[in-house]
């Protein structure tokens, strides 16, 4: 896995950020790294969705996020990610069954979060916005979020947020 991820993500920053825009696929994706890995398309495509599906989740914040919606919150995740997300990740995790709505950014051809957060309170409706909003980002993005008006978490590990949860229980 250290040199397909040297080779896309290191070594090709611009198709990597294509990917995540949603202006090329993972079948493309295989073809490029087809020749040099020396394996064929279609074995890295069938292993990179094998992948997919057995993505785990972050167990503290997949936790709270299933709390949130049993306990009637409006939720959302939005994600600066593949075409594979969608289709892959997503209903094998049943994230549809926990997050109203899901955005990712290959499905909307935007990779910039100020724009895809509000598409996520688009449709969430009801008045919903950053000032009522709370995010949980193991990205660089919590920073745009609270200067946006919202609320934000920055998720670095699940000892620490369930640490930081407690804590707001007391």
């Amino acid at each position: 896995m250290a040199r397909t991820e040297r080779l896309l993500w290191e070594r090709n920053q611009v198709l990597s950020d294509q990917w995540m825009a949603g202006e090329v696929k993972a079948t493309q994706i295989a073809d490029f790294l087809s020749v040099p890995l020396g394996i064929s398309a279609s074995d890295i495509e069938h292993r990179l969705r094998r992948g997919c599906r057995e993505f785990a989740l972050n167990g503290a914040v997949w936790s709270f996020a299933r709390a949130a919606a049993d306990a009637g919150k409006r939720t959302a995740l939005v994600t600066i990610n593949a075409d594979v997300f969608t289709e892959e990740v997503v209903p094998s995790l049943g994230l549809d069954g926990v997050f109203e709505t899901i955005i990712n950014s290959a499905d909307h051809g935007e990779v910039d979060k100020l724009k895809l957060w509000p598409m996520a309170f688009d449709k969430l409706g009801g008045g919903i916005n950053f000032t009522n909003s709370f995010l949980i980002e193991d990205g660089q993005h919590p920073a745009k979020f609270i200067s946006a008006g919202g609320k934000a978490y920055q998720y670095t590990d699940d000892a620490t947020f369930a640490g930081w949860l407690d804590e707001r229980r007391r």
